[in-house]
Formats: structure tokens, sequence, C-alpha cells
């Protein structure tokens, strides 16, 4: 026979079995995306081997491989100088270049806009030129090649000239785009005043012309680079965005894991496989 007590405790019981409607409310992981925050370099731009071959002299280019077997290690040489000009300080967030190779500190500071490209530019040429420090270069081929290669990296409109669109990325973002249903947005590590002539040049807008230009944001005009999280959280703020409403595409792993930690679906393009990616966003339907 049951007892009152026993209907009670019945009653309870299978109150905490039902479900509760409250708890069914759509979820950040099961919400559609509304937005496709893009990386650039690496992503939709590259730089141009042959622009680059162009501008340091294809004479010493030649030179300098015949001399130094098997390759000229021109990203070598240029961060050895550049961690030579300006020692990376301690507690500084660490980024790394599209070979996970760490980039001196006057690469961060020409990145988060701290420091123009010039001005650093004219620091590695007056260490160039000063020569104090005996053994550090081997010989003039090697000089003039730094030279040529921070003049190219460093002066905005050299190095906006030298950017090229990648086919597959301007493919896969003109897909999206033609989708309809999905804000396109960018958010990179770029120096502002290479960024601002890319804007504006023919090639860039090539990419450029389907994004807002309120939608874009560098790190050169932030002071934050990716892969440190307060890059993505002034992201988020600076829009007023859920971080679930947004899927962030990069090359870098590591900032893919960054964008996660922050609450984005995030997407690695890994060795340039757009089909992956692309398989990715149709999966949340953007695509």
């Amino acid at each position: 026979m049951l007892t009152k007590y026993s209907v009670i405790s019945i009653f309870f019981a299978t109150l905490l079995v039902l479900p509760i409607k409250a708890d069914n409310k759509a979820q950040p992981a099961k919400v559609k995306p509304k937005i496709i925050v893009w990386d650039l370099g690496g992503v939709l731009f590259r730089s141009s081997r042959m622009s680059l071959a162009f501008e340091i002299g294809l004479g010493s280019l030649i030179h300098y491989t015949i001399t130094h077997l098997p390759s000229p290690a021109f990203t070598d040489l240029l961060f050895k100088v550049l961690n030579h000009v300006e020692p990376m300080p301690k507690n500084i967030p660490i980024i790394h270049d599209e070979n996970g190779k760490e980039l001196p500190y006057c690469m961060y500071k020409w990145i988060t806009g701290e420091q123009t490209g010039p001005f650093i530019n004219k620091q590695i040429q007056d260490f160039i030129e000063a020569d104090n420090q005996p053994g550090f270069f081997t010989g003039n081929t090697q000089k003039k090649i730094c030279t040529r290669l921070s003049n190219t990296l460093f002066t905005p409109q050299t190095f906006a000239h030298g950017v090229k669109p990648i086919k597959a990325g301007r493919d896969l973002l003109r897909a999206c785009v033609a989708h309809g249903t999905t804000r396109m947005m960018i958010l990179s590590n770029w120096d502002r005043l290479s960024f601002d002539l890319l804007r504006n040049n023919r090639t860039g807008k090539v990419i450029l012309q389907h994004f807002k230009a309120d939608d874009c944001m560098i790190s050169g005009s932030i002071g934050y680079a990716k892969p440190d999280l307060h890059c993505f959280e002034h992201f988020l703020r600076t829009y007023n965005l859920a971080a679930h409403e947004c899927i962030f595409i990069d090359d870098q792993l590591e900032n893919v894991k960054a964008a996660e930690k922050c609450g984005m679906h995030a997407i690695h393009l890994d060795k340039g496989n757009y089909h992956t990616v692309a398989d990715t966003l149709r999966s949340l339907n953007v695509l």
C-alpha cells in the first residue's frame, strides 16, 4: 500500500528523469555559425616568388645558391640579423611563421603596430653598414641579399606589390560569398601600412572586395597578434560577436587552437588542403 510519503517520493523521482525544457534551449555547439573569419597570409594571399627574386636581384640569387648549397636560407639570414638587432625579451607572446620558426621581436613589433616596417628596415641597414661583428656575414653577397630582402619585406609598397592571391583560396571565398548566408570577416597578422596599400591595389581587391572595410581586423591596428588570446577576445568584443557563431580559418595550427580556446569553430588549412576546409564548411551548412 502506498503511503502519502511514497507517492511524494515517486513524484519527485519522476521529475528527476523527465526532460527539462529549460535545458533544451539552443546550445552554442548546435547554433548555425553566421560568420566566417579568414586569415590572409597562407590562406587567401601568398608572397610571389618571382617578385621576391626580382627585388632581391636574380644575379645575387643564383650566385648565392651556387656557393651555399643546397639552398639559400634567406629567412635564417634575415632572422639572424633581426635577433641581433633587438633580442627577444621575456614574457612576450611567441609568434611563428608558416614553417613554425619563431619570429624575431622586431617582427612582433612590426605586425602589432609598435614599429613600422621602414623603421625596422633602417635598423637592419644600419647594422649591415656598421659591420662591427666580424664573421657575422660570410661576404658581401650575403650582405647585399640581406639588404634587399629587408627592403622587400619592410618597405610597404614593395611588400604589397609582391603579394598575390591564392587561386584555391579565392575560389573557396567566392563560393562562400555566393552561398549568401554568412558574413565574411578578416582577422590576420598584418602590418597596417602595407595592408592599406593592398586594400587599394588591383591585386588586393581580387580578394578584399568581398569584405566590408569595417569587417577587416589586422594585428597592426590593434596591438595584438595571433595566437595571443587577447587578439581573438578583442575581435569578438569589438564586433560584439558570440564565439560559437564564428568559423575561423587559418593555416597555422597554433592560431586554430587559440581560436578554439575562445569558443570559435576553427578549421586548420593543413598543407593547402582546401578540399578538407570546404568539406568542413559544408558540414556547418555555410557552403
